[in-house]
Order: structure tokens, then C-alpha cells, then sequence
């Protein structure tokens, strides 16, 4: 390697290997080139730099390694080198076989002993590591700059040392100033904070610079332009220290946070006031389970209550499964859990509780706790304790039966006494001889015997209250009927709708079907071996109708009820009044009586 080192005549050798040594593993790249531009020596580095060796590049122009536009470069600032003393430094981005590479270039004007100019030296430092970190970080403060714009949040940039702070636009827009109205001085921000909160934002920024905690985060008011006070959340951290370590550079956001503390104090007050609603009645259990049956919450209620019930203290977290253990219950309470869980509301009555404690009768309405998606996340249980209510029902049931046994033996005596009363007009009625008295007798008797049939049948119902109308009527038919002897000549046809009436109805409507079939059995079939009979009753939308109709002789004349001075026409119709019902005669073949009233 043709290299000409400028060491006076006295020095030594060990310096010249010294000096050629350092050339070779400096670590930078070193050229020296003459003032025309044509290389004279490369170190080892310098022509690795070119991809290849040292002696690839001596004697070569400056031109012959670079494009023209930059050899033209190189070319002026040795010249420029060439005439001064000074280090000539530039930064450049070189093209090189190997790859754009960034090198810190200093160029030197080399002089001998005598003064002469020998060559410039280029010392060229690979900065391109460097060059990439500082892009990185030049990115990192573009993207790092967009987000807080982007955010919205407020930036400032507190210099401690000179106790000046730069703040950006939207730190002044939070509070409604603009940026040129925001002094540069921490006093103006503190001015700005609620009274209140100065002293615990002061004493956090001092432990944070006296190295007690890493950074910090704070909530305070701030005052708007206007006068009223917004919510910030302020956060800061240390970014430079000096050499002693001490903190000479803070920095931080400002973020607006009015809204959300305000929805803050609307969910504090809304869960206070829902806490104060399943609290205010001692009566209502509530609690809610995640998926793993895990309490979620519970009101002290229900706390109260497991303990009473089971002997054990709950928390949030418990799985309530654990607090049941073995005890049937168990089993019974997660087949409630799982239906709720698959998304089912329902509700349950069902007894719980340690047989040695205290096992009660509960009232539970079960109902899956669901995200506005739609998914199953947990249950929700409001649970009222109805053991009372249970213990009152089964009281109210025993005295019901209870009743029903009197009623029913109520309806029996009067059924009995009805045919004593009967039996002794049949009697009475058997030892007159005048005629008319006797029929009279047998007439009263007879009605009874209607009336006894009917508090047969309620004895034998299962309210004693009503009966249905195709149950009592066709048997009074039959029980009326058979009491005549030219009975077996009369063919009787029975059509009824099945509906209910009650006793109170029931009653005279006996009395009257006996009073119509009665007069007819007597005066219809007078000289005649045959004859026909129809019952009907019909219900229509509430509108009740009741026939008797035969095909007898019927009635000379116009059949006139309210002229009519037979006692039994009259008593017919009495009762269809007392019905609040319409009686009506219609003639022709026969005879037939209609009774109408409103079920």
C-alpha cells in the first residue's frame, strides 16, 4: 500500500508502526486523496466501504468511483479543504457499491514539514445506525405528536430550570382560552386549579420529583374562561435529568374528563338510590350469580337469611353452591340456576333451609342477566319468604273442607226434612175426602219434592253452589213425570246445553219446570192413550231459554198469565219475575211455555 506518512526524520519507528496501526483498526474510514481529486492511500475500512481492498482504489480519480453529480461534489470540497486550515465536516448520504450509506466526513488539508500540500485526508465516520435511530425517533414524535391531536388531549412541557412551561393548542381549548392567552409560567396553571384541589396536586407532583413514585396521575378542576370549573385528569412524568440526577424536564397530558365524572356521579347516585330501594324493604331477598353460580351481589337481606337458614357467612366471589353443600337443596337450587342461565324467566315456590336451623316455604323469581348482545352472563334472584302464606293457605284450606263437610251435611238435612215435609202431605192429603183439598195436599207435596231433588244433587256436587243444568233438570223431569200413573203413555224427550247455573236460579226454575209438566200430565192427555212431552234448554251468549211443550188438547182460548186465577199459573209466574225474566203462552198443536231470562 503506497502510503506517504508525514512523520519528521527524528521520530521513531515504534511511532510510525503506531500511527499505521491505528489507521488500519480506528474503526473509521480514512483516505487521503491529492488536491486534483486522484486517491492516494484508502485504509482497510475506507476501501471496504467501496467493496474491495486498498489497493483496488491508488491512483484512481476521484471521478472513476462516483457519478459525476457527486465526484463534482467531492472534487469542490477538497479544493475548499485545500485552502484552509480548518476541518471542513460534512454530513452526507453516499451511494456506495455496498448500499446508501450515512457518513459524518471530515476533510483535512495535509501539510509537511517544509509546508508543502501533500493531499487533503478524508475521515469518513459511518453514521447510518445512528441516522436510522434518529429517524426512528423523528417518526416516533410524528406518530406520538398525531395521537395527542388525534386524542385530543392537552400537551405540556415544563422546564424546571427555568420554570417555564409550553403547553400546546388544545391544553388552552379545554379551558376555552386560546393558546396566545396561556402564559408560559407555572403560576397561571395553578391559578387556574380549584382551590380545593391545589394541595393535593402540589404534594403529588413533589413526591413524583422527589423520586417516590415513577409518575403520576391526578383529577382536578379546572377554571374555564367562562367561570365554571371542568374536570381534568393530568398526567406527568419525569423526561431529563441532569448530571446529579436531579429532574430538570417534566412532561405530560391534560385530558378532559367533565363528562365522564359527571356520568360517574350519575351511576354513584343511581347505584346509591338502587342499593337504597333493595335495602328499604326487609323483606325482598336479592342476589345475582356469574355463570360459576359466584355471588355478583347480594343485599344484606339475603345475607341475614343464608345465615339463618344455613349457618354460614357469604361474600362476593362465593360460590353459592358451597354454602349448600350436600343438602338436596343443592341439587334442586342448580336446576333454578341452570334454567336461568339458559335464558329462561320463570318463577317457583319451594322450601329451603338446614332441617336443624330453620327450613322455610320461599316465593323465587328467577331471571337471566343479559349484554345488549344478547349473551348470558349471569341470574338475578328476587326471593320473598311466603312460610306465613303457607301456613295461612293450609289453615284456610282446612277450614274450606271444613265448610264443605257442614255444607254438604247442611243440604242433606234439608233434603230429608224436605221429604218428612212431603211424605207427611202425602199423608194428610190421603185422609180428606174432599177431593180438590186432597189435590191441593199432593200439588204442595210434590213441589217440595222438586225442591229436594235439587238439594239432593248439590249435596253431592263438589261446591254445594251450582250444578249443571243437564244434571238436575232431566232427573226432576223424570222424578216429576213418574209421579203420574198414565206416565208409561207419554213419551218425554229431554234436550239441554251443558252450562251452569247456581241454586239461587236453579230453585224456582224447578218449581216451575214442576208446575208446567205437572198441569200438563193432568189436563193435556184427557181422552187420549198416547202423548208426547219435550223439555229444552239452551244457553246463547249469557240468554237463557227454558221450553215445556206437548202435543195435547191445549187450552180453550186465548191463554191470558196475568188473568189467570189457577194457583199454580200464578206461582209460574211469580218466580220467572223474581228470574227477572219473560214467561210467553204459544197455542197450536198443543201447548207450549217458554221461560227467558239473563244467565
Amino acid at each position: 500500500m503506497n502510503v506517504r506518512f508525514l512523520f519528521r526524520p527524528q521520530e521513531s519507528i515504534i511511532s510510525q508502526q503506531k500511527y499505521r496501526w491505528l489507521y488500519e483498526v480506528s474503526g473509521i474510514g480514512i483516505g487521503y486523496y491529492s488536491p486534483e481529486g486522484t486517491v492516494l492511500s484508502y485504509n482497510r475500512l475506507a476501501a471496504k466501504h467501496m467493496n474491495g481492498v486498498p489497493g483496488d482504489f491508488i491512483g484512481k480519480s476521484i471521478h472513476d468511483l462516483f457519478p459525476k453529480a457527486e465526484a463534482d461534489i467531492y472534487q469542490e470540497r477538497i479544493r475548499r479543504a485545500a485552502e484552509t486550515e480548518e476541518h471542513v465536516v460534512y454530513e452526507d448520504a453516499v451511494r456506495l457499491p455496498t448500499g446508501t450509506m450515512h457518513f459524518l466526513s471530515t476533510f483535512t488539508r495535509i501539510s509537511d514539514s517544509s509546508g508543502k500540500l501533500p493531499g487533503i485526508q478524508i475521515i469518513s465516520q459511518d453514521i447510518t445506525e445512528r441516522k436510522k435511530t434518529e429517524k426512528l425517533l423523528r417518526d416516533s414524535e410524528e406518530r406520538m405528536k398525531f395521537a395527542l391531536e388525534g386524542s385530543g388531549l392537552g400537551e405540556w412541557d415544563w422546564n424546571l430550570k427555568t420554570d417555564r412551561i409550553k403547553r400546546n393548542e388544545r391544553w388552552a381549548q379545554m379551558l376555552g382560552y386560546s393558546l396566545s392567552e396561556i402564559e408560559d409560567n407555572l403560576q397561571q396553571g395553578v391559578e387556574l386549579q380549584h382551590p380545593d384541589d391545589r394541595e393535593a396536586a402540589w404534594r403529588a407532583i413533589q413526591d413524583h420529583l422527589a423520586g417516590r413514585t415513577e409518575s403520576y396521575i391526578l383529577h382536578y378542576r379546572m377554571r374555564s374562561k367562562d367561570g365554571s370549573y371542568r374536570w381534568i385528569r393530568d398526567c406527568g412524568k419525569i423526561m431529563e435529568r441532569d448530571e446529579q440526577g436531579k429532574a430538570i424536564r417534566l412532561c405530560g397530558t391534560h385530558a378532559d374528563i367533565d363528562e365522564q365524572k359527571r356520568s360517574e356521579e350519575l351511576v354513584s347516585k343511581s347505584k346509591d338510590l338502587m342499593t337504597s330501594i333493595l335495602e328499604s324493604s326487609p323483606d325482598v331477598i336479592v342476589f345475582a350469580l356469574d355463570r360459576e353460580y359466584r355471588y355478583l351481589a347480594f343485599n344484606s337481606r339475603h345475607k341475614s337469611v343464608i345465615k339463618q337458614i344455613w349457618g354460614k357467612d357469604i361474600a362476593l366471589g362465593m360460590c353459592i353452591l358451597d354454602i349448600l353443600g350436600d343438602h338436596p337443596d343443592g341439587a334442586k337450587a342448580r336446576q333454578n340456576f341452570d334454567r336461568a342461565l339458559m335464558g329462561e324467566s320463570f318463577a317457583v315456590v319451594e322450601e329451603y333451609g338446614d332441617e336443624a336451623l330453620s327450613r322455610q316455604s320461599w316465593l323465587d323469581y328467577w331471571s337471566p342477566i343479559k349484554t345488549r348482545d344478547g349473551d348470558v352472563v349471569g341470574l338475578t334472584c328476587f326471593v320473598l319468604n311466603n312460610t306465613e302464606q303457607r301456613l295461612a293457605e293450609a289453615r284456610i284450606q282446612a277450614l274450606l273442607a271444613e265448610k264443605e263437610i257442614i255444607l254438604k251435611e247442611v243440604h242433606h238435612r234439608i233434603k230429608n226434612n224436605m221429604g218428612t215435609i212431603s211424605s207427611l202431605l202425602s199423608l194428610q192429603a190421603g185422609s180428606i175426602l174432599d177431593p180438590s183439598s186432597a189435590a191441593v195436599l199432593r200439588d204442595a207435596g210434590d213441589r217440595i219434592q222438586s225442591m229436594s231433588l235439587l238439594y239432593d244433587q248439590l249435596s253431592r256436587s263438589e261446591g254445594f253452589t251450582e250444578l249443571p243444568v243437564k244434571d238436575y233438570l232431566p232427573a226432576l223431569v223424570d222424578a216429576v213425570i213418574g209421579n203420574f200413573p198414565n206416565s208409561p203413555l207419554v213419551k218425554v224427550e229431554k234436550t239441554m246445553d251443558d252450562f251452569i247455573l247456581d241454586a239461587q236460579r236453579l230453585q224456582p226454575i224447578g218449581i216451575i219446570i214442576n208446575e208446567l209438566l205437572t198441569n200438563a200430565m193432568k189436563y193435556a192427555f184427557k181422552g187420549r192413550d198416547h202423548g208426547m212431552i219435550a223439555v229444552t234448554a239452551t244457553n246463547r251468549g249469557g240468554h237463557v231459554a227454558i221450553t215445556v211443550q206437548d202435543d195435547g188438547v191445549g187450552i180453550p182460548g186465548p191463554a191470558i198469565l196475568d188473568s189467570s186465577t189457577g194457583f199454580g199459573l200464578q206461582l209460574v209466574q211469580a218466580l220467572s219475575q223474581q228470574l227477572r225474566g219473560t214467561l210467553r203462552i204459544e197455542q197450536g198443536k198443543g201447548m207450549e211455555v217458554v221461560l227467558e231470562f239473563e244467565a
